[in-house]
């Protein structure tokens, strides 16, 4: 894995981790974006000190399948600095950020542009069904275990997580009513999408709500786009659940590979 640094909309350089499947120079080869999530996500683990062993596994997965990875360390992921985590703007500016990284693959010669994917986790969920409403770089997203109401999740939080409250930390600490969460809400831009999507989600999620992704779901049905369901009993948010080596993990990523390569050829 190596790393790379690009720069976003506004010259603010953000970081990203780059794999590439063997012999990747003899051909176009489609490509997968992922986002880092958690308050403060990064490929990086005890501190910036080494990378997270699952991030590690996941794009070894990906490579091993023929894809290029990229994992990307939107503003306000850890390893950076304090400075960079100060840049913590949960669905603002970071989407463009992401928009960034998604340029980075397109102009790469070896990646093919019309098989660039991207995939979000949580927090990262959302933030990938944002930057769908807004381009048309990826040709595909999966969406797992996310919210798309930003209000909704605060309020969720705000009464069954307040100890932790994750969404308000993610906003800098300030009140819902404070940001504009209805820009800040893919519900609100289903129209824009235009791209296949797989949502997943864990019946046993107690981070974000199973209801949260079947709404999304429906409304994007009822615009006539193309989408994918799946629900597992085991999922949701534990790390363990997401290695390609784990059961829930190996069924998931199966999915993944097969609306793949259903929907772009793969």
């Amino acid at each position: 894995m190596k790393k790379i640094e690009l720069k976003s909309f506004d010259d603010l350089n953000i970081y990203g981790h780059i794999s590439f499947p063997k012999n990747y120079k003899n051909k176009k080869n489609p490509a997968i974006l992922f986002i880092s999530g958690g308050i403060h996500g990064s490929a990086y683990d005890k501190g910036g000190k080494e990378y997270d062993p699952l991030h590690v596994s996941i794009s070894d997965y990906f490579n091993k399948k023929g894809y290029i990875a990229l994992i990307l360390d939107k503003r306000g992921s850890k390893g950076y600095g304090i400075k960079y985590l100060s840049y913590l703007d949960c669905c603002g500016k970071e989407v463009k950020d992401i928009i960034a990284g998604g340029n980075y693959l397109q102009n790469l010669r070896y990646v093919n542009k019309n098989k660039i994917i991207i995939h979000g986790t949580s927090r990262s969920a959302t933030l990938a069904a944002l930057v769908l409403s807004k381009t048309d770089i990826f040709s595909a997203g999966v969406l797992a275990s996310g919210f798309y109401d930003l209000y909704k999740q605060y309020k969720y939080e705000e009464k069954y997580r307040k100890e932790i409250f994750p969404t308000k930390q993610a906003l800098n600490n300030k009140e819902i009513e404070e940001v504009p969460y209805k820009q800040r809400s893919p519900i609100n831009f289903v129209k824009n999408i235009n791209c296949p999507l797989l949502i997943v989600h864990g019946t046993d999620d107690p981070i974000t709500p199973l209801d949260f992704s079947l709404e999304f779901y429906k409304k994007l049905k009822k615009y006539g786009k193309d989408v994918l369901f799946i629900k597992y009993k085991r999922f949701a948010h534990l790390k363990i659940y997401s290695y390609p080596e784990h059961p829930s993990g190996k069924e998931y990523w199966k999915d993944v590979i097969n609306f793949l390569k259903e929907k772009l050829n793969i």
